[in-house]
């Protein structure tokens, strides 16, 4: 009976080991038959056409556990001005594998800071950011430069054949606007310091709940809407400014305030600005 028990018990351990194995086999297979190519372009076609923007997709490699890396992202242009992400990878959210929407997880560098985001079957995207850089000019007005340094940015929304934005809320660290003296002011640049937004979406409507800042020459106050459109000569504006001096600011650039629209009794500005994207108006 020892040499039978012998061979079942050395059957049993074999037969378990057998999985691991196949499954080892299946890896290393599949890591070395990736076809990387192939699923670089299929990628850059779906992203170009979910974007409706030229989208490059640098070199493209599976790792373990199961994530796919890219060497760099890049969008143009989104926004005014081209994007770039580095090092992007993407995996799956493994304790969502077995629920009725199951999701992948992206991660990124881009413009200096950390990127990351998770989507899942559904359609429902989280996506933050933190300690991004960026510096542009101002649409329609090239003269004027912004710069700021984004310390937090946090975003909901469902992407479908459109993408529909339930929240959004972010904090502009050191927001500054230079090109000023092109316009007449006397002083080149304005410091607007910390800057505080949140809005949402109703239909095509973005809602700017609240928008201001503090610590800079210039106290905002805005709110308002955008009615989002295919372009920005067909997105159109209806926002609500209230500018309040502060004992740092240009006067010769309140006096240009001035002009615009005159200071009420505590010497704020309360402005309207309309039109579209492509052409504001300022009332």
């Amino acid at each position: 009976m020892e040499p039978a028990l012998h061979t079942k018990g050395h059957l049993l351990r074999r037969w378990g080991v057998f999985p691991l194995e196949t499954l080892m086999f299946f890896i290393i297979g599949l890591m070395a038959f990736f076809p990387a190519d192939a699923v670089r372009i299929r990628l850059q076609q779906e992203l170009a056409t979910a974007m409706k923007k030229p989208v490059e997709l640098g070199k493209t490699t599976l790792s373990l556990p199961l994530q796919l890396h890219t060497t760099t992202l890049a969008i143009d242009p989104l926004g005014p001005l081209p994007f770039t992400a580095q090092d992007l990878t993407v995996s799956p959210v493994w304790t969502s594998l077995f629920s009725t929407a199951p999701a992948a997880e992206l991660s990124a560098t881009a413009l200096s800071g950390q990127v990351t985001a998770t989507l899942n079957l559904a359609g429902e995207l989280e996506f933050s950011a933190q300690d991004l850089h960026w510096q542009g000019a101002v649409p329609e007005l090239p003269s004027l430069v912004i710069q700021t340094a984004l310390h937090e940015i946090n975003l909901t929304g469902i992407v479908a054949n459109t993408f529909q934005l339930s929240q959004l809320t972010a904090t502009l660290d050191s927001l500054s606007l230079s090109g000023l003296s092109k316009l007449g002011a006397a002083t080149d640049s304005l410091a607007l310091g910390e800057v505080f937004v949140q809005l949402h979406q109703e239909g095509q409507q973005l809602m700017i709940d609240q928008l201001e800042n503090r610590g800079g020459n210039l106290t905002i106050q805005a709110s308002g809407t955008v009615s989002v459109g295919p372009t920005p000569q067909r997105t159109r504006l209806a926002l609500d400014i209230k500018l309040i001096p502060q004992p740092s600011s240009d006067p010769s650039l309140l006096s240009l305030l001035q002009l615009v629209s005159p200071a009420d009794q505590n010497g704020h500005f309360a402005l309207q600005i309309k039109g579209t994207l492509a052409q504001p108006s300022i009332h």
